[in-house]
């Protein structure tokens, strides 16, 4: 009944999404705020589970999105690496934030890696068990980022786990049109 639950929810967001009914409320949001709400949230599920944690490279970059629906995807990331390292003795999650042409987030993990990237973004594909996963979320996160004109990748590093890298564009300062040339 709950995984019914979720999944009608799930279907349900990617259907107004794609739809067009889900407004997006730009604001000037800060990606390392976001990146530290996730990882305080996901805190305590990685200690109780021996999970390393840890972050890097918060630098303070500013972007345009709607903070609540970036922050279910950052979200989305570390729980779905939590689930993948969580049966490791050497557990360990890094999520950085980078800056350059774009603002970067990726998320890593040592776990198994993804076995299947070409099917991993599509909806109710997922590589966990039966009943532990809607296999919405990835698909979902990828919708959210390219509607505020990024990008979400993975791949497999060398050496084993798996990353996930969120590209989102830059806040571009607009002139304020009440100015005149004389200011």
């Amino acid at each position: 009944n709950e995984r019914i639950t979720a999944l009608a929810a799930d279907i349900s967001e990617v259907s107004r999404a794609e739809e067009g009914r889900i407004p997006l409320e730009l604001r000037l949001t800060r990606i390392d705020d976001l990146v530290e709400s996730a990882v305080t949230s996901c805190a305590k599920a990685c200690a109780e589970a021996g999970i390393q944690l840890v972050t890097r490279g918060n630098c303070p970059v500013e972007v345009d999105v709607d903070p609540a629906r970036i922050g279910q995807v950052l979200d989305n990331l570390l729980r779905n690496a939590v689930d993948a390292v969580k049966d490791r003795r050497d557990a360990r999650i890094e999520i950085a934030v980078e800056t350059g042409s774009h603002a970067y987030v990726s998320v890593r993990d040592n776990g198994p890696g993804v076995a299947d990237l070409e099917k991993l973004f599509e909806p109710f594909w997922t590589t966990k068990a039966p009943g532990e996963g809607t296999g919405l979320g990835l698909a979902i996160s990828s919708g959210i980022v390219a509607d505020f004109g990024g990008r979400l990748t993975a791949h497999n590093p060398e050496g084993g786990g798996a990353a996930f890298d969120l590209e989102l564009p830059l806040h571009q300062p607009r002139l304020d049109s009440r100015r005149t040339a004389a200011e």
